[in-house]
């Protein structure tokens, strides 16, 4: 594949436009430290064109957050872009992109997701000549194939079809190094405006969306995604480990020199709940420097309010650091659950437990394959997935704090697990219910 550009003079202004999404809550307090990330490390990228795209409403965003917009000129633009997906909103990058590529004149867009930070200078974001996308490879499998054989091709090669587009190359996994057909982070993609890739990338969704089953849609941003790289395979750049770097999985990468990366050699963070969370940049394992000026400047700023979020946790806990805190959760998950007994475990694929706690096999929720499958689409879609599990053998369902926000969107799957299940452990950290003995529903 293609090489970025080798150089940028500190004396040019790039011809580049950042793009990332905002809604009222809680993309609100994470939007405003992207912004300052942009223009205090972003070299000379930091004074480029920002849009904050918000596609599914025109409601007010807080003062605070429109006086950081005026002080940064960011480029706000609201409007009701994504109205056929809005319950996915994974999708809403796809008609922020297009819709910034049919106003902007920049060489160069590029989409960031708003729970990411910039930390140096982000030179391959200037495509080189024969370059149109760059994009980096999902964590882990988790939908993609493997080719041939594996249980998801089938499902890959209709995409294919539908689009008319060829099999793409095959890359590695970020985190695990696997190897699987062309499958791709939506966090972060460059744009040549250009090429129109953008507006490609929303009739791709638009195309493949009515086939998509309503439970794996929260992944439909990255179906498309894959399928526009494959309609271009020769002009696709593969950003390395340093961009798009995943800080709360940090001590999960296998290969040694990216699970040590340095604050100094890192150039975007996306760090997803993290910084939500007391403690947890002082917490990350291995450890950072804390000397660097990107520690300081991080931990002046964190963690991240939850006030502002529309999907609030039920209760923020104690400010223990999130080390200690998940600690005393996998202890109290395995007092709570007796011995042999399978668990369903929703915790957004943060914790890191595996598939086994001394003894106790765990299930992510929702589940495809043994790989967690991203959240519901909606209630119906995650009282079925419990029900699945629970006929499958599961005797317990626990929500780690990291998904606590899901008791208060889930509001149906909320009601009948309090309802119809007994509630056998609850705090700050985890909330267990025991699936085995199932009463009978209201009238």
């Amino acid at each position: 594949m293609p090489e970025p550009n080798a150089a940028v003079r500190a004396d040019h202004q790039p011809s580049v436009a950042f793009v990332f999404c905002v809604e009222p809550g809680r993309l609100e307090p994470e939007a405003r430290l992207l912004v300052e990330s942009i223009r205090h490390f972003g070299g000379c990228f930091a004074n480029a064109t920002l849009y904050a795209v918000q596609p599914r409403n025109v409601d007010a965003l807080r003062p605070e957050t429109m006086t950081a917009f005026g002080r940064a000129n960011v480029i706000h633009r609201a409007a009701q872009l994504n109205m056929e997906y809005a319950p996915w909103p994974t999708t809403n990058k796809v008609y922020a992109v297009a819709d910034v590529e049919n106003v902007a004149t920049t060489e160069y867009l590029v989409f960031l997701d708003t729970d990411s930070v910039i930390m140096n200078e982000p030179r391959e974001f200037l495509l080189q000549d024969g370059v149109d996308l760059a994009v980096q490879p999902t964590l882990k499998q988790f939908r993609g194939s493997r080719g041939p054989g594996d249980p998801n091709d089938p499902f890959w090669l209709k995409i294919y079809r539908m689009c008319e587009v060829p099999e793409p190359p095959y890359v590695h996994t970020m985190l695990d190094r696997v190897r699987i057909r062309g499958y791709y982070n939506g966090g972060l993609v460059v744009f040549r405006r250009a090429a129109g890739l953008g507006r490609r990338w929303l009739a791709f969704l638009q195309r493949i969306g009515p086939t998509i089953p309503g439970e794996i849609r929260y992944n439909l941003d990255q179906f498309a995604l894959a399928a526009v790289a494959a309609s271009v395979p020769e002009r696709v750049y593969l950003l390395p480990s340093v961009y798009n770097y995943n800080i709360a999985r940090r001590d999960h990468f296998v290969l040694d020199a990216v699970r040590h990366a340095s604050l100094d050699s890192l150039i975007h963070i996306h760090y997803h709940d993290a910084f939500r969370q007391p403690g947890f940049l002082g917490a990350v394992r291995p450890p950072l420097d804390q000397t660097d000026e990107r520690y300081r400047w991080l931990a002046q700023r964190l963690p991240l309010p939850n006030s502002e979020s529309a999907h609030q946790p039920l209760d923020d806990g104690a400010g223990l650091p999130w080390a200690e805190r998940l600690a005393l959760a996998r202890d109290e998950l395995a007092a709570t659950i007796p011995p042999g007994a399978t668990v369903i475990v929703a915790d957004e694929d943060q914790w890191g437990l595996g598939k086994d706690l001394s003894g106790r096999p765990l299930v992510p929720f929702t589940e495809r394959d043994g790989q967690y499958w991203g959240p519901p689409a909606d209630d119906a879609a995650a009282l079925q997935e419990v029900e699945r599990l629970r006929q499958a053998g599961a005797g317990f369902l626990a929500f780690g704090w990291p998904a606590f926000w899901w008791l208060r969107y889930y509001l149906e799957l909320h009601r009948d697990l309090r309802t119809r299940y007994q509630c056998v452990f609850e705090n700050d950290r985890l909330i267990v219910f025991d699936l085995r003995h199932r009463r009978p529903g209201p009238p």
